[in-house]
């Protein structure tokens, strides 16, 4: 029965560092073409817009996520 929990804890560490990674990854998406772009071009209207709306969207999945965790 132990190993079985700690088997599942385990598990349940991957799935969120993975989660985590995603993330990570979504930011320096949003981030290009600043310093982990390496372009040096500047951005366009549409760039500017669809980067704000990806920011938006995860602060508010963040907000979404915090307000369900036990306090």
């Amino acid at each position: 029965m132990l190993q079985r929990f700690v088997k599942q804890a385990v598990s349940n560490l991957q799935d969120q560092r993975k989660q985590a990674e995603k993330g990570v990854q979504q930011v320096v998406e949003v981030l290009a073409p600043g310093p982990l772009g390496g372009s040096a071009k500047a951005w366009n209207t549409k760039q500017r817009e669809a980067a704000k709306a990806a920011v938006e969207e995860a602060v508010s999945r963040w907000k979404q996520l915090d307000a369900q965790q036990p306090k």
